[in-house]
């Protein structure tokens, strides 16, 4: 491997864990047309609970739609990138989520621990995710207490520590 070859591979991994970062920031600013960005036309989706999807539109519909009303946060670890070919790629990052819907005060949603497996092609100098398979290995539902008031009320308090 040359060193151009070299600097071309890492260039090209840290563009996808740049990628990666981006889907969950806009997977929680839920920023739907940005989101969209992320993949390619034809990309292929299998994510548990659902029924396997092709195309990014009809995913990016569902997962707007799943979504709504919710507060999430979704955090991305321990990102393994391969380089397949000259445009390809691989990936694997492990998956931390917490979903949150409102229900008249009382929490909804669940905290799940999973593995994102994907696969990636670049197109006109962009990375996009061209595949994505999601399996969790655990999910917890969220206790039925209530919210605080502060999280009711939309304001933001703290020690200011």
């Amino acid at each position: 491997m040359t060193d151009q070859d070299a600097i071309r591979e890492l260039q090209a991994r840290e563009a996808i864990r740049e990628l990666k970062a981006r889907y969950f920031r806009l997977l929680d600013a839920k920023d739907w047309a940005a989101f969209r960005e992320l993949f390619t036309a034809d990309a292929h989706f299998d994510v548990e609970s659902f029924d396997t999807i092709d195309g990014a539109d009809p995913f990016v519909a569902i997962v707007r739609h799943t979504l709504a009303g919710s507060r999430t946060v979704h955090h991305g670890h321990m990102g393994e990138v391969t380089l397949t070919g000259a445009a390809e790629a691989r990936g694997t990052w492990a998956l931390a989520d917490y979903v949150e819907w409102d229900s008249d005060g009382e929490r909804r949603g669940i905290k799940g621990y999973g593995r994102y497996e994907e696969t990636y092609r670049e197109e006109d100098g962009h990375w996009r995710i061209s595949s994505l398979r999601l399996r969790y290995a655990r999910v917890d539902p969220l206790p039925r207490e209530p919210l605080p008031p502060s999280i009711l009320s939309g304001s933001q308090s703290g020690s200011g520590a």
